[in-house]
């Protein structure tokens, strides 16, 4: 369902790409060091540990109709966690334990991100519906979505991605040398569009909230689908 709608970063189209990604948040709140980085990779390919990620993409309309069979036009996501960071080939489908249309405000240690996938694991949706029920802006911090998913050694890094600033751009290139050597791969550099903080009237920020609100609800009433 995932693996099956995934572009390759080395072959990055700007209107016609869908990626999973990892942002890397410095554990110090300063700056993301090389230690961050060795320490993400090792989680992302060991087993048992768990690790948030979100869905991006911009597909034009007759991408958007070839890749996830949608006729409403232009598809657009861009939220990510954090504006540096790793784009993921899971190594299954098996490996994605939630997938769901908003942030889930999924706690940081591993001990209670893992018990929070065993009270919530398989309610997962299928990509378009990410991509189209989303609650703000396709380019807006409300739009987001989060992915938890469980390490795995066969889980491809494929690239990095960055939001255009200088910072963010020493950041990339710090984590593509440190992740190319550690996994013995030449990695891509992806540019992403900025993300913004809305600024939309107070009345309809209010809307998008309460929807964001239902989406969460909808959540936390959903039943586990069936295990893979």
């Amino acid at each position: 369902m995932f693996k099956d709608v995934l572009t390759n970063p080395s072959e990055h189209k700007p209107d016609d790409f869908i990626y999973l990604v990892h942002g890397l948040l410095p554990y110090d709140g300063n700056e993301i060091t090389p230690e961050d980085v060795g320490r993400e990779i090792s989680i992302i390919k060991t087993p048992n540990e768990f690790y948030r990620a979100s869905m991006i993409g911009r597909m034009n309309e007759a991408s958007a109709k070839q890749r996830l069979g949608w006729c409403g036009g232009e598809l657009y996501r861009m939220f990510t966690f954090g504006d540096v960071g790793l784009i993921l080939n899971p190594a299954s489908d098996e490996n994605i334990k939630i997938a769901w249309y908003c942030g889930l405000g999924s706690p940081n240690e591993p001990e209670k991100l893992r018990s929070f996938v065993e009270r919530y694991k398989y309610r997962i949706v299928e990509p378009l519906c990410i991509f189209t029920k989303s609650t703000g802006l396709p380019d807006d911090i409300l739009g987001d979505n989060e992915i938890i998913i469980e390490g795995d050694p066969a889980t491809e890094i494929q690239g990095v991605f960055y939001r255009n600033s200088d910072q963010a751009y020493n950041d990339a290139r710090m984590v593509q040398d440190v992740a190319s050597e550690i996994l013995q791969s030449n990695l891509p550099i992806i540019q992403l569009p900025n993300i913004r903080i809305s600024t939309l009237p107070s009345a309809v920020f209010m809307i998008f909230m309460a929807q964001r609100a239902r989406n969460l609800q909808d959540f936390i009433n959903s039943v586990a689908i069936e295990t893979l």
